[in-house]
């Protein structure tokens, strides 16, 4: 495995095209290039959405994706596509397992051997993008959720179902880290906790079962503390982490970068506290509030210690990525109150990649931070395979002040991140001797025609994207690799992304987009409507009277339990 630093033609049209439009960024005063002290090589991979039951031959072309799956192990998904064919006595239920088609070239009806554009990932695929990823020499890997398959959660309503198999993928998709990336980070094999301190999880809402469902302290305990006890143990490192990842599925971890003193961690949000289509958090504020007001105590310590934070979650912040306004908003607070502290954060979720642009302390005023989303390893939807390298600054100092009168960095803190990605259809039956080859899609800030990656330079690019369709629709197919059609999200949702990247209050989203919070809603879940029954019933009325019939919900997620975080 490796990496190489061609880009294909159509990315190399759109990156010729941002260029030549967003090169005047350049003149903009007070826009510069930054220092190099201290620096920190981030390896972001998100969104793996493993799925162990993939068959490499098997059909990528099923009535309902993910596809890639032998038909016994997809149930009322057994007829084929259009085109595709069907077996008469799959589609009657009788248990028969056609034949496997030939792997082609470029035949995207066949499940490849490393992947296929309607399908979640194969252990292959994440072996390779490790593999690769060794090669551009990372300090540290953060994991930012969703790394189960997308399926439903409607074959099954028992307290329990699929939570068994979802700690035995996440199990897996550990292994598959510890085997690619112990003896690299630790080459002499004589440290028995090689990847403590150097690869950081976080939970996202697929991770969950069932999907998006995260009922809070105690009931989430099957999947934090589990993890927590077993495979993630070593990762959260200290018996603190680990107490705080059980209850709350939050964490701060030191960094343990070669070469690096003390004063840098990584700190894990849960952002299933957030998530709009979690209806617990919608009706129980409790956990999101708690873990705000760990987040402010723990930036208040750093600060005090003179450390640095990457903040690492699932979902950014803003209601345009799925994450409630009121939240978001104080987020925002929070990290504009700490500019000197966060370095750095990276997020997930969408599939495609994109930022937040936050504001300063107060939610307004200029530009104080931005929030990287990095695309997905799955290539689900049409995306191709990627990963992202980032250069984090933990030096600081300077002019100016980053909230409560703290001196603010002199640089941005990320000044660079490169986008690799795999052409699958280049490797759909490699041979063991065959070198799969990940390319570089494109470094930021230098293929975009910008001078840095400051918050305000990123803000006048969200300015241009939202003024100037062919400015976004190049972006979103250079995020996308080159790939047309590739967003994860709606129609709506791609015509408001530059308003999404502007804002992450929800007054400043709502102002720019010209819609509710209703229309974000709905738009960010696909459906024609969301919460309506709540105008007519309080949230507490329809947990008694509905819960067990809700889609997703199992009886035990029903019942009210209390778990009060002590300390």
């Amino acid at each position: 495995m490796g990496v190489r630093k061609v880009a294909s033609s159509p990315l190399r049209r759109a990156a010729t095209t941002l260029l030549a439009l967003v090169v005047a960024l350049a003149s903009v005063p007070g826009l510069g290039a930054s220092g190099e002290a201290g620096e920190l090589r981030v390896l972001h991979i998100t969104d793996v959405h493993l799925d162990l039951q993939y068959e490499a031959g098997s059909n990528a072309l099923c009535a309902r994706p993910p596809c890639c799956r032998p038909p016994s192990s997809r149930k009322g998904q057994r007829k084929l596509a259009e085109g595709v064919g069907t077996d008469e006595k799959a589609v009657s239920g009788a248990p028969v397992r056609p034949e496997k088609p030939k792997m082609v070239e470029n035949d995207d009806s066949v499940a490849g051997k490393l992947g296929s554009r309607n399908c979640d990932s194969p252990l292959a695929l994440l072996q390779s993008a490790l593999s690769a990823a060794r090669s551009v020499d990372p300090d540290i890997v953060v994991w930012t959720g969703d790394t189960l398959p997308h399926r439903s959660d409607k074959d099954g309503t028992e307290p329990g179902a699929g939570r068994e198999e979802a700690l035995r993928v996440l199990a897996n998709a550990t292994g598959a880290f510890r085997t690619a990336l112990s003896g690299y980070f630790d080459e002499s094999g004589l440290d028995p906790e090689p990847l403590r301190g150097r690869v950081f999880p976080v939970l996202g809402n697929h991770d969950f079962r069932p999907a998006h469902t995260d009922p809070g302290p105690g009931r989430r305990a099957w999947l934090t503390g589990s993890l927590a006890d077993g495979p993630w143990g070593d990762l959260l490192g200290s018996d603190e982490a680990r107490r705080t990842f059980t209850h709350g599925g939050f964490y701060k971890a030191p960094v343990r970068a070669r070469g690096m003193g003390s004063g840098a961690y990584v700190i894990g949000l849960n952002t299933e506290v957030c998530h709009v289509r979690n209806y617990h958090a919608f009706g129980d504020e409790t956990s999101a509030e708690e873990q705000l007001r760990w987040l402010r105590l723990t930036l208040t310590d750093l600060r005090a210690d003179g450390g640095k934070a990457i903040l690492i979650g699932h979902i950014p912040p803003g209601l345009w990525s799925g994450c409630w306004g009121e939240y978001s908003e104080e987020y925002e607070n929070i990290v504009g109150s700490f500019e000197d502290v966060v370095a750095a954060q990276l997020y997930g979720h969408h599939h495609s990649g994109s930022l937040r642009v936050l504001h300063g302390a107060d939610g307004e005023g200029a530009a104080s931070g931005v929030a990287y989303v990095t695309p997905s390893l799955t290539p689900f939807r049409n995306q191709l395979p990627s990963f992202r390298v980032y250069t984090v600054s933990l030096g600081g100092g300077g002019e100016g002040t980053a909230g409560e009168g703290t001196p603010s960095p002199a640089a941005p803190p990320v000044t660079k991140f490169t986008q690799y990605f795999l052409d699958l259809s280049k490797y759909r039956a490699p041979s063991e001797a065959d070198v799969v080859a990940w390319y570089v899609s494109y470094t930021a800030p230098d293929s975009l025609g910008i001078p840095d990656l400051a918050p305000k330079t990123w803000r006048l690019v969200a300015d241009r994207l939202l003024s100037n369709k062919t400015i976004r629709d190049d972006y979103v197919r250079l995020e996308a690799n080159g790939r047309e059609g590739a967003f994860m999200g709606t129609e709506r949702q791609l015509l408001t992304l530059p308003c999404g990247m502007r804002h992450v209050g929800n007054s400043g989203l709502m102002e720019c987009a010209k819609q509710n919070e209703e229309q974000f809603k709905r738009d960010y879940t696909g459906k024609e409507h969301t919460y309506v029954l709540t105008t007519m019933f309080s949230f507490d009325v329809l947990m008694d009277e509905f819960c067990t019939s809700l889609e997703g919900f199992l009886p035990s997620d029903c019942a009210i339990t209390e778990s009060p975080f002590v300390g």
